[in-house]
C-alpha cells in the first residue's frame, strides 16, 4: 500500500490478502518525509478497529521481515 487509499479499498484488499503479506510504503525520499507520516495516519485512521492484525502492516510486517532495518535507532534517523 501506499498513500492513503479509501476505506473500501482496503476492505477489498483485506478480503483477497493476508494482512501478513501487506506493507505500507510512503515513497521515501521522493514524497517528503512529513507528507509520507501524514499520508500513513490518514491510512491508520481509516482502518477498521475490529482487527487489530490490519494495523500490523504500517510496521509490525516490516519489522518481522527486515528486524534489524527498524530498530529505534534506525527509525530516529527519519524522525
Amino acid at each position: 500500500l501506499a498513500g492513503a487509499p479509501l476505506p473500501e479499498l482496503i476492505d477489498a484488499l483485506f478480503k483477497i490478502v493476508d494482512p501478513k503479506r501487506i506493507f505500507y510504503g510512503g515513497d521515501w525520499p521522493f514524497t517528503p518525509l512529513e507528507a509520507c507520516k501524514a499520508l500513513a495516519g490518514k491510512l491508520g485512521a481509516s482502518l477498521s478497529t475490529d482487527d487489530p492484525s490490519r494495523g500490523a502492516f504500517i510496521r509490525g510486517n516490516a519489522t518481522r521481515l527486515f528486524p534489524t532495518n527498524c530498530g529505534e535507532r534506525q527509525l530516529a534517523r527519519v524522525r
